[in-house]
Order: C-alpha cells, then sequence, then structure tokens
C-alpha cells in the first residue's frame, strides 16, 4: 500500500465515524489523525535517501563495515551545531478521561503513550533534535 493509499484510508474511517467517535472504548477519528499528521510531516532533512545510498555504494558491491561507515558519514550533512528542543505536553481529552501527549519544540512531531517518568527514554526526536530536561530549560 502507498503512502497516498494509507492516507485515503484513514481520511475516509475518520469521516466514517466521525459522528460515532468512541467504538470499544478507542477514539478512532483522534487516532487517524494522529496517524495521518505523522504522515504529513516532512521528512528529517538529516536522512540519507535510499537513491542516494544506493548511488554511493552501487549495486552488487562488496563493502567491509569500515568502508560502509566511511560512505555513510560522506553523504551526512555536516551540522555543527546540534537542534536542541524539548517536549511539550499538550492534551488529548477523550469521552471518558484525558490523556496526556508530548510534542517535539523544534518540529511539531507528536510523541504518544509516554508519561513524565519514561520520557528519558526519548532524548532525541526524529527530526535530530536533542531533547532538554525540563531543568536544563
Amino acid at each position: 500500500m502507498t503512502r497516498e493509499e494509507i492516507i485515503r484510508n484513514l481520511e475516509y474511517t475518520m469521516e466514517k465515524h466521525k459522528k460515532n467517535t468512541v467504538v470499544n472504548n478507542t477514539n478512532i477519528p483522534l487516532m487517524c489523525k494522529d496517524i495521518l499528521d505523522y504522515l504529513k510531516q516532512k521528512p528529517c532533512p538529516n536522512a540519507i535517501s535510499r537513491s542516494d545510498m544506493l548511488d554511493a555504494v552501487g549495486y552488487g558491491t562488496t563493502y567491509t563495515s569500515e568502508d560502509l561507515q566511511r560512505i555513510i558519514k560522506g553523504l551526512l550533512p555536516v551540522n555543527p551545531q546540534p537542534k536542541m528542543g524539548r517536549w511539550i505536553a499538550y492534551e488529548v481529552r477523550l469521552p471518558d478521561r484525558t490523556i496526556l501527549n508530548y510534542r517535539c519544540s523544534v518540529c511539531g512531531r507528536k510523541l504518544i503513550g509516554y508519561n513524565t517518568e519514561t520520557l528519558s527514554e526519548v532524548p532525541f526526536c526524529h527530526c535530530g533534535a536533542k531533547m532538554q530536561a525540563e531543568s536544563e530549560g
């Protein structure tokens, strides 16, 4: 299934369940919206595309791990100052409860299913920003 097909299916599911928001204790439109937000985000600027990697290593060529590390380092953009961010809490209200989720202060990407104790397990966002602890300011 392509990315566009997934987006169409999620939008259809959101519309279908718009009136009946809670199905089996699950808020389907809210879940679909979160997934759509994730899919519609811009890709990480520091990511190496598959085509760039294949162009760099060639097809059917065997490399040592040291060679591959050198090639990958050559493809990565030089970023002298790492991005710094923090997780910003926001509330999601469901009919029967309120859930606390987080989003990145740099790119806005959502982090779902974590609480204040487990946030330390995610020291970096997908955008590459290093997340500061609340006490670090």
